[in-house]
């Protein structure tokens, strides 16, 4: 037997919890169990667009086999490499009803983490381990929900409670200020170790991106020792016009402050955004232009952006980890006097 759930099925349900081979997998408090013997997927993903459509091959020629809808959340088999929509990307997630194009699904985990009741002055701070979670603006199962919560998001956990119900919750300190409880078993807790330097001793750092072809490139003097696809800043048409108004700056520019995790919001009502939990946070722009995580989208080697540089959580984590300046677990966030820390080299093309 396979699992599909449908987004009728996350409407009607506060929560979900899932049983599969890997053990417990989680969504939100209050949960529904259901045994899944049969089902072997080691891998999910997260419908991330308003709807990817499946095929009966890796192609948009396959065979149209229906659709999955934001937030649906299935089982991926494997990656399979064929024909992209896009030139940058030909991998499709092997799902139980067909093939869906990797670059609308956001690969996730489901992992329930055992709580923590006692958080020290300074806080925790915690990843999202599940597809997605509701906060809330109490600490309950019932309370209003204020956002939902992706995997991969990360935040500052400041106390905890215990429900009427048994069930324990985090206040995240949020640096917006919005009122958010999240319940304590979707919040894997990170330790000093998750974010201590990497090749803290070689002084010579530099990170290239080209924006022509969507790579990020980070060089210990002359060596290349990591790259990655990033999505920066997009353009669009207005009036039969090209405008980069989103566009990333081209620059050479250190990296000026950096931050474990941020609530970004900004914008237009038209053009607009309001992100909370965007982890491993690395400014290099006096506009605000950033290296950070991404949960809200899976479509790396394209850009569309709002001007900052999209990496996938693991790879702004590496980023974050490596470059300077250094941050310590408390505060979690640093800023630099010039001269500033790594170098970030922004260019057009090759």
């Amino acid at each position: 037997m396979t699992l599909k759930l449908t987004r009728r099925d996350f409407l009607k349900l506060s929560s979900v919890s899932l049983l599969g081979s890997r053990g417990s997998v989680g969504f939100p408090s209050k949960m529904l169990r259901i045994q899944h013997q049969q089902d072997t997927a080691q891998r999910w993903a997260r419908v991330s667009a308003d709807y990817v459509g499946l095929r009966s091959r890796p192609s948009p020629d396959g065979k149209f086999l229906g659709f999955l809808y934001y937030d649906d959340v299935v089982p991926v088999y494997r990656d399979v490499v064929g024909q992209g929509w896009f030139p940058h990307n030909h991998v499709w997630f092997e799902t139980p009803d067909g093939l869906a194009y990797s670059a609308s699904m956001q690969p996730v985990e489901n992992v329930l983490n055992k709580p923590t009741p006692i958080i020290p002055s300074h806080g925790l701070f915690g990843e999202v381990s599940v597809p997605y979670t509701d906060a809330r603006i109490t600490p309950n199962s019932d309370g209003e929900i204020a956002y939902r919560l992706y995997y991969a998001g990360v935040f500052l956990v400041d106390r905890a409670v215990k429900a009427s119900d048994g069930e324990w919750w985090y206040h995240i300190k949020d640096d917006a200020g919005h009122i958010l409880w999240i319940d304590a078993q979707a919040l894997r807790l990170l330790t000093p170790e998750d974010i201590e330097p990497l090749s803290p001793d070689v002084e010579d750092k530099h990170i290239q991106v080209n924006l022509e072809h969507q790579i990020l490139s980070a060089f210990e003097g002359r060596s290349e020792v990591f790259r990655t696809s990033i999505s920066s800043g997009r353009g669009y048409i207005q009036d039969g016009q090209w405008v980069q108004a989103q566009s990333t700056p081209t620059t050479s520019s250190p990296i000026w402050s950096k931050r474990v995790t941020r609530h970004m919001e900004g914008g237009t009502a038209d053009i607009g955004w309001d992100l909370p939990g965007v982890g491993w946070v690395a400014y290099f722009a006096s506009n605000g232009a950033a290296i950070h995580a991404t949960y809200w989208h899976n479509h790396f080697g394209r850009a569309q952006s709002a001007g900052c540089i999209n990496c996938t959580p693991e790879a702004a984590r590496w980023v974050f980890r490596w470059s300077t300046p250094i941050v310590d677990y408390v505060p979690g966030n640093v800023t630099e006097k010039w001269p500033g820390g790594t170098r970030v080299t922004i260019t057009s093309s090759t």
